[in-house]
């Protein structure tokens, strides 16, 4: 038991609070790290797109354009250029350079260069036994010359062979220079070098011409 002194009771002591402690640095860290991963994290998520959406549907053509003007037509090329003929007509084969009418062949060229001609003419002669026949066909750019040259293509019925009709194919031809450009006929001419008969003559004829460029 206390004793007594007399007065008022003492007033009794209050408990201190401890003091808070102070905040740390590793705190501060995560929180700056915490914003800064939110940061990226909200710029990922506007850097990478998300999936492709289903592709729309395709839109309407548009109008087609006016086609245009055809242009003229340019010159010739310096290529070969070829034209052919050909006819049935019968003419009469005379002992004179004759043309065979209807056996010219013309061609049309662009500049200067060679034309070149090849002819198969049939003949239709009548042989008398013991007489021979000789007939001469030529392709010429005239209608009057027969010449006997090396373009010259011979028929001969021997005198000895049966009197009769006697036909038969020649092939001949001929070249020609053209110094510029135009148009340009060539002709079979032909004649009976022996032998002239009045039933003598041309029977057929195809032609053809090439041109070949300087």
């Amino acid at each position: 038991m206390q004793p007594n002194y007399g007065g008022s009771a003492p007033a009794p002591m209050a408990t201190p609070v401890p003091a808070r402690p102070p905040r740390t640095g590793m705190s501060s860290i995560l929180g700056i790290a915490a914003l800064a991963l939110a940061v990226v994290a909200l710029v990922v998520g506007f850097a990478i797109p998300g999936p492709t959406g289903p592709a729309g549907a395709n839109g309407a053509n548009g109008a087609t354009g006016a086609t245009g003007a055809q242009g003229p037509q340019g010159p010739a090329g310096a290529g070969t250029l070829m034209t052919t003929n050909s006819t049935a007509n019968a003419v009469v084969l005379a002992a004179t350079c004759t043309q065979y009418t209807g056996a010219e062949i013309s061609i049309t060229v662009p500049r200067a260069g060679q034309v070149v001609i090849n002819a198969n003419v049939m003949l239709d002669i009548q042989h008398t036994t013991g007489t021979r026949d000789v007939a001469y066909v030529v392709v010429q750019n005239n209608t009057s010359a027969c010449p006997d040259d090396p373009y010259l293509g011979i028929m001969v019925v021997q005198s000895g062979l049966p009197t009769d009709t006697y036909w038969n194919s020649i092939a001949v031809m001929n070249n020609y220079t053209v110094s510029a450009a135009g148009t340009y006929t060539f002709y079979v001419n032909g004649r009976m070098a022996a032998g002239a008969s009045a039933t003598d003559q041309f029977w057929y004829a195809n032609l053809v011409a090439v041109f070949y460029p300087a």
